[in-house]
C-alpha cells in the first residue's frame, strides 16, 4: 500500500466549479463508478455471468441483479443523464417559466438522489 492519499478525479465537474457539496458527494460517487467500469468492464462482465454455465448458480442468481444494476447506473450517468437540459439555460428558460424551471430542477434533483440511493445500494460489488 502506498504512503500517497488516494485521489479521485471528477472527470464531470469543472476545475473553475465551486460546486456545493451535495454536488460534489454525487459526482464524486459516480466517478467511482466510471472508474469501476473503466478497469472492470460491467458489460462484458453481466453477459459473461449471464451465459456462465460453470459457475455457481447460486452467485450467479445472487450477483447478477448487482452488476446488472452497476451497468444500469453506469449509462445513466454517462449517457442519460448527460443529454438532461438545463432548465436555467437562457435558451431553455425562454420556453418555460420560472416556476416550471423550479419543478424541473426538482425532478432532476430528485432523480439524481434516487440513483445515489442505488448505487450505495450496490457498492459491495465495486471490488476488482
Amino acid at each position: 500500500m502506498s504512503d500517497e492519499p488516494y485521489k479521485l478525479e471528477v472527470q464531470t465537474l469543472d476545475t473553475n466549479d465551486f460546486p456545493d457539496e451535495d454536488q460534489l458527494l454525487l459526482h464524486a460517487a459516480f466517478q467511482v463508478l466510471v472508474n469501476y467500469n473503466s478497469a472492470d468492464d460491467l458489460a462484458k462482465y453481466v453477459a459473461f455471468l449471464a451465459g456462465d454455465k460453470v459457475a455457481d448458480s447460486v452467485f450467479i442468481a445472487d450477483r447478477l441483479p448487482y452488476f446488472k444494476e452497476a451497468l444500469f447506473l453506469y449509462n445513466w450517468w454517462t449517457v442519460d443523464r448527460s443529454k438532461r437540459v438545463d432548465p436555467w439555460d437562457a435558451q431553455v428558460l425562454g420556453k418555460m417559466t420560472g416556476e416550471e424551471a423550479l419543478i424541473e430542477e426538482d425532478r432532476q434533483y430528485a432523480e439524481d438522489t434516487d440513483m445515489l440511493v442505488r448505487l450505495v445500494k450496490i457498492r459491495e460489488i465495486l471490488w476488482s
